[in-house]
C-alpha cells in the first residue's frame, strides 16, 4: 500500500508524508500492525507536539511542548530504523542523528542506539526535563562551562 502527499493534523502536530510504503503479505498482517507491517517513508519539515507524542509514549506529555522534525523511516513500529533525524526543540536544542529503535511502542523497554551527528543545547534546555537525572549524567563542570555547548562528529 503506497502512499503520498499525506498531511496528518491534530493534537498541536502537523506531520508532512511526502510517501510511505506500507508492506505486508496479507490483510490478516495488519491486526498485528505493531510487528507484521513494514514501513518505508519520508517525514518532511513537521511539527510534532508533545501531546500528541504522549499518546505512544506518556512520560513526555510533561514538556508541553512542540517540536520540528524531518527524516527518513523504515521497519516495523517495533523494530524500526530513522535516516537523517533532525529535531529541533525548546530554547536551543537541534538534533541530526541516524538511530535504531526496538520494542516500541514499550518505550520503558524499548532499545534505542543513536548515531548522533550533531547535538547542540543549552542548560535551560537540559533543566526543562523533569528528572532528568534519572536519565542523564552530566558532569556539574559541563554546566559551569557556559550557557551553551554543542557537539559535531
Amino acid at each position: 500500500m503506497n502512499f503520498e502527499k499525506l498531511r496528518l493534523q491534530g493534537m498541536g502536530s502537523t506531520i508532512n508524508i511526502p510517501y510511505i510504503n506500507l508492506k505486508y503479505t496479507g490483510w490478516g498482517e495488519l491486526s498485528d500492525f505493531i510487528q507484521k507491517v513494514r514501513m518505508k517513508g519520508e517525514i518532511d519539515k513537521s511539527e510534532i507536539s508533545t501531546t500528541f507524542l504522549s499518546y505512544f509514549a506518556p512520560q513526555i506529555k510533561q514538556f508541553n511542548e512542540v517540536a520540528s522534525i524531518s527524516g527518513s523511516f523504515q521497519g516495523t513500529v517495533n523494530d524500526l530504523r530513522v535516516k537523517n533525524f533532525d529535531l529541533t526543540a525548546f530554547e536551543s536544542t537541534k538534533v541530526l542523528a541516524n538511530a535504531s529503535l526496538t520494542g516500541l511502542p514499550d518505550f520503558n523497554n524499548t532499545l534505542l542506539f543513536c548515531d548522533i551527528k550533531e547535538l547542540t543545547t543549552n542548560v535551560n534546555d537540559i533543566e526543562a526535563i523533569e528528572n532528568i537525572e534519572d536519565y542523564l549524567y552530566i558532569d556539574k563542570n559541563i554546566v559551569r562551562a557556559g550557557d551553551c555547548f554543542a557537539l559535531t562528529v
